[in-house]
């Protein structure tokens, strides 16, 4: 199939895709090693296989078809790689709009009831005094300005 032999097999099952990798650039250094060996389709696709990050969809496809040829293989990896494209685009969009649409940031307010009391503020509330005697079962109360 392929007749130049200054790659060997073994390059190609060293050859792995990092997890920053696209699969077009991936698939762009595995062909040039694939170019260069000269194996059978089988061979090849289980080197493809092998060599593609753990999770990627196009490597979960080759191993529910494990009797694709490399030629399929590679007419599939385009549909592959647009999807992961059109994937990139749409985060990138979104990402974009999501810092266009940063909300207003408020300075933190202390709740009243925590606020710090200034002796010398001529503003005073109002208190309030509540007594009860339970032996008479009067109830008194008095406000006073503070």
């Amino acid at each position: 199939m392929f007749t130049r032999q200054d790659a060997s097999f073994a390059d190609l099952w060293k050859l792995s895709q990092s997890l920053t990798e696209s699969l077009h650039d991936f698939m762009v250094k595995f062909k040039q090693i694939l170019s260069r060996v000269d194996i059978k389709d089988h061979t090849a696709v289980e080197a493809l296989t092998n060599s593609l990050w753990i999770n990627s969809k196009f490597r979960e496809y080759l191993q529910t078809h494990p009797m694709i040829s490399l030629e399929d293989a590679l007419h599939c990896l385009k549909n592959f790689i647009n999807m992961e494209e059109d994937k990139r685009a749409f985060n990138a969009k979104q990402q974009a709009l999501k810092q266009t649409t940063t909300r207003a940031t408020y300075a933190h307010q202390e709740t009243r009831q925590h606020t710090p009391y200034n002796k010398h503020d001529k503003k005073k509330g109002i208190v309030y005094t509540v007594a009860e005697d339970e032996q008479q079962g009067i109830t008194a109360a008095a406000s006073e300005q503070g």
